[in-house]
């Protein structure tokens, strides 16, 4: 898997992961944060049982990538 990652990021066929500690995993006030809750509370029926916050999704994810080496990461080894 890590080795198809690889060379699918060098042909540019995806991007690189963001580093946990990117901006991609804030949701900072202002229209697009609001428009996401928005989204997010829309398909809220679409669920069956209790759902984490998008807050919660956000910090479980850059935690995961903490700690899972990902090709495309400057801390990948």
């Amino acid at each position: 898997m890590k080795a198809l990652a690889k060379e699918m990021l060098g042909q540019k066929q995806i991007a690189p992961p963001p580093e946990p500690g990117s901006s991609a995993f804030t949701l900072p006030p202002g229209a697009r944060t609001e428009a996401i809750r928005k989204a997010y509370g829309a398909i809220g029926r679409m669920f069956w049982g209790p759902r984490q916050t998008l807050d919660e999704t956000v910090s479980v994810i850059g935690a995961w990538l903490s700690r899972t080496p990902l090709p495309g990461l400057s801390s990948a080894p």
